[in-house]
């Protein structure tokens, strides 16, 4: 990929974070009553960090995903005392409720799933019958490896 692709896909890439950024400001305001200007450092810095991510995922020589990259620099950010920011980090991240950012993704998923919804209709009830199981068994997982945890540390 040539210098100027590259910059126009990184360009074009801060700009869509940018955009879901402004769609979770607004749905933190919304839902959770929020200012805005309290959750932009956070997000902010979410979006820098998915830009790392990305730019490390083409840089260094390993197949690792995008996504991997960022929760890597996410844990690096985030380990008390390991960087002078480490508190300021986790501060900002901590206005940012979990929720306002699946919103976003969410209703993009929906956006697809409407615009495919003939195919979405082959898929019937078996296809719909596999997608409850998988979710079902993911939450009872879930909290089954919670519970024991819980109970190995001895918080309950």
């Amino acid at each position: 990929m040539s210098d100027s692709a590259y910059s126009l896909r990184f360009v074009s890439t801060f700009c869509i974070l940018l955009v879901v950024s402004l769609l979770i400001m607004l749905g933190i305001g919304v839902g959770y009553h929020t200012s805005p200007l309290e959750v932009i450092p956070g997000l902010l810095l979410f979006s820098f960090l998915s830009l790392g991510g990305l730019l490390l995922a083409d840089i260094v020589p390993i197949p690792f995903p995008a996504v991997g990259w960022v929760a890597v620099l996410g844990v690096i950010f985030s380990v008390p005392g390991l960087l002078p920011w480490t508190n300021s980090f986790i501060d900002y991240a901590n206005r940012i409720p979990f929720l306002a950012t699946a919103t976003p993704p969410l209703a993009f998923a929906g956006i697809a799933v409407g615009k495919d919804w003939s195919k979405f209709k082959k898929v019937g009830w078996k296809g719909l019958f596999v997608v409850f199981l998988v979710f079902s068994g993911t939450f009872v997982g879930s909290a089954l490896v919670a519970e024991f945890l819980l109970r190995l540390t001895k918080a309950i």
